[in-house]
């Protein structure tokens, strides 16, 4: 048994500090991400995105995307789509590392559907109606915030959807 070393009472805590956000647009930052390798070949990227301003300021919530689901080409697809929504809102190209996202302010849609809540769209920061500063100091990116357009005719950048770009399995 562990002391508390305090009389803890529940009625106390407030009930919605760590409910999902409503649906809608916020601020937010990925506070940190990292990669979960399950036995039945699942691989999955967590983000524990944090809200930047407004009534919700400083509410986490976290975004999971399975990269690699053998089980369920659909929740894959899914997943990759996602992460590639978050690594363009952040502004870069490609990234090998999920911490590359991290700390970079961004637009996130949220909507919930059969009681879970989705993301349905990453935007950059500089995203944001013109006139507009955030609240404490984030400094506002560049116009395109680093982001440069993939080439449209199959160039390097292009993919044209034949590679994952993450996991370890076989090319799409």
């Amino acid at each position: 048994m562990a002391n508390l070393g305090m009389t803890f009472d529940p009625a106390q805590v407030p009930q919605d500090e760590y409910e999902n956000p409503p649906d809608g647009r916020y601020l937010s930052q990925a506070i940190e991400t990292g990669r979960i390798d399950k036995d039945n070949g699942i691989r999955t990227i967590w983000a524990q995105m944090e809200i930047m301003e407004g009534p919700f300021e400083r509410r986490q919530y976290r975004l999971w995307m399975d990269i690699v689901n053998p089980g369920s080409p659909i929740k894959e697809k899914i997943g990759n789509q996602d992460l590639g929504k978050l690594t363009m809102a952040a502004g870069k190209n490609t990234i090998e590392d999920s911490s590359e996202i991290e700390f970079i302010p961004m637009y996130i849609t949220l909507k919930s559907k059969d009681g879970f809540q989705n993301m349905k769209k990453a935007e950059p920061y500089s995203a944001a109606p013109q006139g507009h500063q955030p609240q404490h100091g984030y400094q506002q990116q560049p116009a395109n915030n680093g982001y440069q357009q993939p080439a449209q005719n199959g160039g390097p950048a292009a993919n044209n959807g034949n590679q994952r770009r993450w996991g370890n399995r076989a090319s799409a």
